[in-house]
């Protein structure tokens, strides 16, 4: 279940909590695996995806899904081997798709149905600020060992330090968020990446925009 973010590092702003056992420090969520392995898969077919998984180190993957947390280094590897296949144009295509992917599958698989049906019926006002609190609570499921922290003044912003799956423009941690604010806050939610640490910039931040 989501939980709010229990401390503020400045005003209206939140550390993301940490794992509290050092070994899932660095690891993240299987459906940054599972759900990019479903688009690869309807997009190049079994054969070409299972080799592009095989180049990425990740043959395991290509038969069976991963049942556990994964380590944050596999799932780089895998972002940055579908950027040198598909090229930067498609490549975000896809981890967008796969973000939005698993964006889906945690609505439906991890929040619970009342909360999210009682989340779906505040004001977008009152229902982002808390949709972003509960994420940061556990950011480190898709940020890893990354820094991540949450604003919610000036503007509802998530910011992830050292972001260890960084690719440039960050598509499938936009397409995670839009896909979370869009189902549980704001139809019409849209996010903006402004910083990226692919790019050379010191954090990825992520700006929410209710529209």
């Amino acid at each position: 279940m989501l939980r709010t973010a229990s401390h503020a590092n400045v005003v209206g702003s939140f550390v993301a909590h940490q794992p509290a056992s050092a070994n899932a420090r660095g690891r993240v969520g299987p459906n940054a695996i599972i759900q990019l392995r479903h688009v690869l898969v309807k997009r190049l077919g079994d054969e070409a995806a299972a080799a592009l998984l095989t180049r990425a180190s990740l043959a395991h993957c290509a038969a069976r899904d991963p049942d556990g947390m994964v380590s944050e280094v596999d799932v780089r590897r895998l972002f940055l081997q579908v950027v040198e296949d598909l090229g930067p144009a498609e490549a975000d295509q896809v981890l967008y798709e796969a973000g939005r992917r698993t964006g889906r599958y945690i609505v439906e698989n991890r929040i619970p149905r009342p909360a999210a049906r009682l989340m779906q019926g505040l004001p977008r006002i009152l229902a982002a600020p808390i949709l972003l609190r509960a994420i940061a609570a556990h950011a480190w499921t898709f940020a890893g060992s990354g820094d991540a922290r949450v604003s919610l003044w000036p503007r509802l912003s998530l910011s992830i330090g050292d972001n260890p799956l960084a690719t440039p423009g960050c598509p499938w941690h936009r397409g995670v968020l839009e896909m979370l604010f869009q189902t549980l806050a704001s139809k019409t939610a849209r996010v903006e990446h402004p910083r990226c640490c692919a790019r050379g910039d010191r954090d990825c931040l992520t700006i929410l925009r209710m529209r």
